[in-house]
């Protein structure tokens, strides 16, 4: 994932449109698979109905993150987007109520502050903090 990041950060520096730069890799990776299933290197997916309406919500989120990330990637640094993405699990312990209907106990609830408090302490002190960077980051996690 860093060594994709990294290389994601150098085309965007080069090509500083996030969505589009997204839109053509989510397109390659497309022909790509496209490509696999004809030369019949894999098997392709067997779509139902009832599986392409539970996937395609998935599928949105997942699309929404990526977009977010390259997002932050073309207004701060590398390590500052990962930094940031390593509050995914005080997000997914937030939601887990609403989402999962399960509330976590709070031996893992109180393990996370530490967590949120380097995310603050490293955003406080970054050269090249810019809130769309910092938002893109925080968004791609939800």
């Amino acid at each position: 994932n860093t060594i994709f990041n990294v290389y994601n950060k150098v085309a965007l520096q080069a090509f500083a449109y996030p969505l589009t730069v997204s839109v053509v890799q989510f397109g390659v990776s497309a022909l790509f698979c496209c490509a696999l299933w004809l030369l019949k290197i894999q098997t392709p997916p067997r779509l139902t109905k009832r599986v392409t309406r539970l996937a395609l919500p998935i599928a949105a989120l997942h699309s929404a993150g990526f977009l977010l990330t390259n997002t932050s990637l073309s207004s701060v640094s590398v390590a500052f987007t990962h930094t940031v993405k390593a509050t995914e699990p005080f997000f997914s312990a937030a939601l887990s109520p609403i989402i999962l209907r399960t509330v976590p106990t709070w031996g893992p609830m109180l393990a996370l502050f530490p967590i949120v408090g380097g995310v603050a302490l490293a955003s406080f002190t970054e050269l090249s903090f810019t809130w769309v960077g910092f938002l893109s980051a925080v968004g791609s996690n939800v």
